[in-house]
């Protein structure tokens, strides 16, 4: 099996384009669980920085490895969470969006 606890982060398309660019072992954020809250590292081009996180247990969600077509995909290990995450409304980024 893979590593344990893996978990899926659903974010919005304009935070994992930022995530994207940066380098592969950069820390992005901090996530704390306990307090439900996920706050960004590093300029977000104005966009809230900081976020509320749901999380639920999801044992029938699997990770897999970047394969080839037609190549063997072994699975990676399970998905213990997803976590959902929305703007903080007292964020003051978010604040003047709406």
């Amino acid at each position: 099996g893979g590593p344990a606890g893996m978990m899926l982060i659903k974010v919005p398309r304009w935070l994992s384009e930022i995530w994207l660019s940066c380098p592969e072992e950069a820390a992005v954020a901090d996530l704390d669980l306990e307090r439900g809250k996920l706050l960004l590292r590093g300029d977000t081009g104005g966009r809230p920085s900081s976020f509320v996180v749901e999380r639920r247990a999801s044992p029938e969600l699997f990770a897999f490895p970047v394969c080839r077509e037609g190549e063997e995909v072994p699975v990676e290990g399970g998905i213990s969470d997803a976590l959902s995450i929305t703007p903080d409304f007292n964020d003051g980024a978010y604040k003047s969006m709406v």
